[in-house]
């Protein structure tokens, strides 16, 4: 059997993700199984204020436990990580609803342990862009 393009295409897409048409630009979206997801509320603050506060309530309720809880150990990881490494400031001014006072559903999710992403309205976003660079220690 012979494939034509298109069809090797669709048989990709299928394996590897799908094709989105978002704001004038193609994205390829792929599928990835998602290990932990946290909903953050943007209503009343920022993306780096929910972060913090969610990081600092968790830490309190680890304490508490006396760190005998992986769940809550799991998400303080995802919080610290993002923390460490976004660019807040580049990511308010990149997408709107991060900024707070907004309704859309925002969640941090941890999909293979590295950098956590972000997803507005279960939309994933770009955040290549939105990275803090690591300085070389010389």
């Amino acid at each position: 059997m012979i494939l034509d393009s298109f069809d090797y295409w669709v048989l990709w897409l299928k394996k590897n993700g799908s094709i989105v048409y978002v704001s004038g630009e193609i994205h390829i979206q792929y599928h990835r199984e998602i290990l932990l997801k946290i909903e953050l509320d943007l209503r009343k603050h920022c993306i780096e204020t929910a972060i913090r506060r969610l990081y600092n309530r968790f830490l309190s309720e680890y304490l508490q436990d006396r760190g005998d809880n992986p769940e809550l150990e799991e998400k303080l990881t995802l919080l610290q990580k993002a923390l460490k490494n976004f660019d807040f400031p580049s990511l308010r001014s990149a997408h709107r609803e991060l900024a707070g006072e907004s309704d859309a559903r925002i969640a941090l999710e941890d999909s293979d342990g590295s950098l956590p992403g972000i997803t507005i309205n279960g939309r994933p976003v770009d955040i290549e862009r939105c990275i803090r660079l690591k300085r070389s220690q010389n």
